[in-house]
This record gives C-alpha cells, structure tokens and sequence, in this order.
C-alpha cells in the first residue's frame, strides 16, 4: 500500500486513487498531473479477497502523443494539478497557429457545451470534454477537420457500402438461385415417383431431404412402403384362396370317383 510517511510523496490529491481505493472498483478517467493531462487506467489489486494494492497504467496526452491522432488537434487544460482552476488555459497543440484560429469566445462555449461547434475557412472545429472521476471538466480536447477530406471519405464510405449492398445482394440472389433449383429438382422426382407409381410400379422409392420437400418425400415413402406392404398381403391371401379352391377340387373329384 501507498505510505507516504515512509516515502514522502503524498498522494491524497489523486481522486482518482482516493475513489479506488474507496470503492475497490476499476477506474479510467483523465486527470491533471505534474506533466499536464493525463489518461489513467486504476485497478486495485487483491491478495486472498483482501485489498492490498493499487495498479495504475497513465498516458499523458502531450505534443508527441497529438502529432499520433488524425487530423489537427488541441489539448486545453483547464485546472492545474492541485486542483485549482487556471484563470488562463493551458494549450497544448501540435499547430501553433490553431490557438490563433480559436477566439477567448469560441474556447469559452467549448467549455460550456461539448455540442459546440464552428466553421471557418472550410474547417470544423469542434471538442471533447476531458473529465475526471467526478465529472468535472479538467481539460479539451479541440479537432480541427478539413471539411473537403471528409467530403471526400464520405465518398469513399458510401463507395464501399454500395459495394458491400451489392455483393450481399449478389450472394443473396446466389443463394436463392441455388435453393429454388434444388426444390425444382426434388418437385421433378416426386412427379416422376408418382407417375411410376400411377403406372403400377411400388417399388419406387424417393431419396429425402432434410427441408419441407424431403418431409414430403418421406412422408410418400412410407405411404409407398405401406401400398407395396398392403399388396403383398393381398398377393399372399391370392395364394391362400387358390390353394383353397384347388384343394376342394381335387376334393369334390374325389368324391365323384367315390360315388361312381
């Protein structure tokens, strides 16, 4: 745990690390240091369900770190690092010329309002607020956008959405062609089954599917395996009758002879 009696570094202004340590939760949040804005990701650490550290990983959000994000941007910090709101911002730009670009009046509806935007000279200007584990605004960041590069992305966005529309609605057609040729086939040999079985033939037999057609085509089958079951039994009780009648035949010979 944090001693600063034994190290001397007093952390108590960290709010960030106060809520952690307060509530035992996971906190990412910016906050103010010695180095300007930074963003910090807070963990505290257990030991056999016992609290028992803290894990911090930070990013200061400098020059170097701006010059890494696409388009122009401005870092503005609003309070230093103990907490106390600056009467003048802190502006960090990869741009010197964009603070010039931006009046005191622009930069206040920034902090006011996070919806706030402008447009100068082809350019969007607009900002997101930099909050700590409070909710308090302690910094900006200003993007400055061409407007005719995001004209142009735009284009290539909807480009490649058309593109995309159309090769799903290509595979979708594919799909369909594929499944109603397969139902066309399966149609034509359960006519064709049927036909045979109209001409006398039960021995025919349908190769089912798994869809709604094969359900049919099993359901034919077994209505098949019954007729064909169904005749033999009939075949056999043919054969029974004319053993029947051959023998009373050759009874009712017999019994002529006798009487002659």
């Amino acid at each position: 745990m944090h001693k600063p009696e034994k190290y001397g570094d007093d952390l108590s202004f960290r709010k960030a690390l106060l809520n952690v340590t307060s509530n035992k939760s996971d906190v990412v949040t910016y906050e103010i240091g010695a180095s300007g804005i930074g963003l910090r990701s807070i963990k505290p650490v257990f030991k056999d369900g016992q609290f028992i550290a803290i894990a911090e990983l930070g990013l200061y959000l400098n020059k170097s770190f701006l010059e890494d994000i696409p388009n122009e941007q401005n870092f503005v910090q609003l309070y230093d690092e103990d907490g106390k709101k600056l009467e003048k911002p802190i502006v960090v730009t990869e741009n010197e010329d964009l603070t010039k670009e931006i009046s005191s009046e622009d930069l206040r509806k920034f902090i006011e309002n996070e919806d706030y935007y402008f447009l100068n000279n082809g350019f969007l200007y607009n900002v997101i607020h930099m909050k700590d584990v409070e909710g308090n605004v302690v910094g900006l960041l200003i993007s400055k956008t061409s407007l005719k590069e995001e004209v142009a992305l735009q284009k290539k966005r909807n480009l490649m959405t058309t593109f995309l529309m159309s090769l799903v609605i290509v595979v979708i057609v594919v799909v369909l062609f594929m499944i109603l040729r397969s139902i066309n086939k399966q149609v034509k040999s359960i006519n064709l089954t049927l036909e045979k079985v109209a001409s006398g033939d039960l021995t025919v037999k349908l190769h089912g599917t798994s869809n709604e057609i094969g359900a049919i085509a099993n359901t034919l089958n077994e209505t098949l395996r019954k007729l064909q079951a169904l005749f033999k039994d009939f075949q056999m009780s043919f054969v029974d009758i004319n053993k029947a009648v051959s023998n009373y035949s050759m009874v009712t010979n017999q019994v002529e002879d006798v009487v002659n």
